[in-house]
């Protein structure tokens, strides 16, 4: 098949990114693969056909409408058996990914604490929100899009709540994993050298925190170490882009600024999964969580929130831990303090976790995305 692959960037550092990176790279050998995006790395370019998309990088809002149109303009001169998508990213497509509901992110975000975001800010969110809303809408109740992929039952049961999204038109395909890339082998290869390298000590308990700050949970993260007993060896690691000023002041209130750090974007995340004893993400809203199966593949015990769309992969005590409620503090010290306190959950719950992602290989996921393909071009075909 001759196969479109539309989104923003080509890469391995955002999960649209890496989706289309590892679902390009597993489908390349079987068919002609073109990539439309603003920028390509982490491929082999040798083995696909890159189109460079130009649009606006900044802000959010501009960036979307500007690659709308010129990947739809773009795309209208070529002819292919399959146009997928990455969410909103083109008017012309036949499989689209959800990696998001803007519906229910916006009931989410009326919930989330404002306080330090400034008032033109948190416009400026409103009306990107509202804008990709009418998009999203458009575009999953419209019969053009012939067929979604879904990263998880969540995000599937919210696009038919959303937008009518028809049920039987929607697949579930859980994102896929780079199971050697994300391998407990790493622990020995790059635990004691990080800590070293960090000044942490080797008996620190190290809880690592991956993402987005606020919709991700940061906050109930670093309200928890209060409440953890031995909070002298217990340390949070915060790794992501966003502002880090409005969490350490919160820690700073707290009492427990010795025991957060913040890191910064790690390009390459692997080697602080395996410094880690355990990953915590209390997310308020996640559709699927690379970083909960990143975690999980390294072998490390996950406390994560049963909103996530990756914790339908999980067994409550058996894989990893499930929090009922992201923004109760006192769970997730509970939960944390099992951790701390059991050396023997720890273990089973990083070895569990490791088996339960190993059937998300990504070579398996292709297969599945491939089976969509070639349904969609059996009615292509037959519609003609």
């Amino acid at each position: 098949m001759k196969i479109a692959l539309v989104v923003h960037d080509i890469g391995k550092k955002r999960g649209h990114d890496r989706y289309v990176t590892e679902l390009a790279t597993a489908l390349a050998d079987r068919h002609e693969i073109h990539l439309f995006a603003c920028t390509c790395e982490d491929i082999d370019r040798s083995r696909v056909t890159f189109h460079r998309v130009r649009a606006f990088r900044w802000p959010d809002l501009l960036k979307m409408l500007s690659f709308l149109i010129n990947a739809t303009w773009k795309l209208r001169k070529h002819r292919f058996d399959i146009i997928h998508t990455q969410g909103v990213c083109s008017l012309k497509h036949h499989i689209t990914t959800a990696h998001f509901c803007q519906g229910r992110w916006r009931e989410v975000y009326r919930t989330l604490d404002q306080a330090h975001v400034a008032g033109i800010r948190k416009m400026y969110h409103k009306l990107v929100m509202f804008t990709m809303y009418l998009f999203e809408r458009a575009m999953y109740r419209s019969k053009g899009t012939q067929h979604v992929i879904a990263l998880s039952q969540q995000v599937k049961d919210d696009l038919i709540h959303y937008y009518g999204r028809p049920a039987d038109r929607t697949t579930v395909i859980h994102n896929g994993i780079n199971i050697d890339e994300f391998h407990p082998d790493n622990v020995h290869i790059y635990r004691d050298r990080l800590r070293a390298e960090l000044d942490i000590a080797s008996d620190t308990f190290v809880l690592l925190f991956v993402g987005e700050f606020q919709r991700k949970g940061l906050r109930y993260a670093i309200e928890s170490l209060k409440k953890i007993q031995g909070t002298p060896q217990v340390l949070l690691v915060a790794a992501g882009d966003a502002a880090s000023e409005p969490y350490f002041d919160l820690a700073q209130q707290l009492g427990v600024e010795r025991h957060v750090r913040f890191v910064g974007h790690q390009a390459d995340i692997k080697t602080f999964y395996a410094m880690s004893d355990a990953y915590v993400f209390p997310v308020h809203y996640e559709p699927f969580g690379f970083t909960i199966t990143e975690a999980m593949a390294t072998g490390i015990p996950v406390v994560t929130s049963a909103h996530a769309g990756a914790a339908e992969i999980i067994r409550d005590g058996e894989d990893g831990l499930l929090i009922s409620d992201p923004q109760d503090a006192g769970e997730i010290a509970r939960y944390i303090q099992r951790l701390i306190d059991d050396p023997v959950l720890r273990l089973k719950l990083g070895s569990q976790g490791r088996k339960r992602v190993e059937a998300l290989d990504w070579r398996l996921f292709a297969e599945k995305v491939e089976a969509i393909y070639a349904s969609a071009v059996q009615e292509t075909k037959y519609a003609e």
